[in-house]
């Protein structure tokens, strides 16, 4: 089975976990990336997007080009923004949502403690065969996330 992770990382966090699915399961790799990038101070960040939580922003992304058709699963990540996928992720989302929904799609979300409706949201777009959340404190996975992840992993190997 072929699969392809896509994902958006503002810090590492989902990057590191989106790395380690490629190399774990021989998988593809795409990093979104928004064409104006976000600021690096973080404390910044977090008081712009929390003025903009109800907005569902769209961003404009850098182009990707993914010829879906030599893939049978698709894996999402991204971060919690204020209880919600990030702006890069749903733009991804609106405008790949019809060739997705022809997969097998998985998603793993990265928060500091709650995935608040970013699930939710991203069903909204595309059906979920799984979805899992996977806490952080910093840079460090928690211990029931990291046992989480690593399960997730087995289980793509072996599919």
């Amino acid at each position: 089975m072929k699969t392809l992770v896509v994902f958006y990382s503002y810090g590492n966090n989902t990057r590191t976990l989106a790395r380690t699915l490629k190399e774990s399961i021989n998988a593809d790799l795409v990093d979104l990336q928004p064409v104006m990038l976000y600021t690096t101070n973080y404390q910044e960040l977090v008081a712009s997007e929390e003025k903009k939580k109800n907005q569902k922003e769209i961003v404009p992304i850098k182009e990707v080009n993914i010829l879906f058709s030599k893939y049978d699963r698709i894996i999402l990540g991204t971060p919690v923004w204020w209880y919600q996928i990030t702006p890069v992720m749903r733009s991804f989302l609106t405008k790949y949502q019809e060739q997705l929904k022809a997969k097998e799609v998985y998603a793993f979300i990265t928060n500091g403690g709650w995935i608040g409706h970013a699930k939710e949201e991203m069903e909204s777009y595309v059906p979920l065969k799984k979805c899992l959340s996977l806490e952080f404190d910093g840079n460090a996975m928690r211990k029931q996330s990291k046992e989480e992840f690593d399960n997730f992993v087995r289980e793509m190997e072996s599919l």
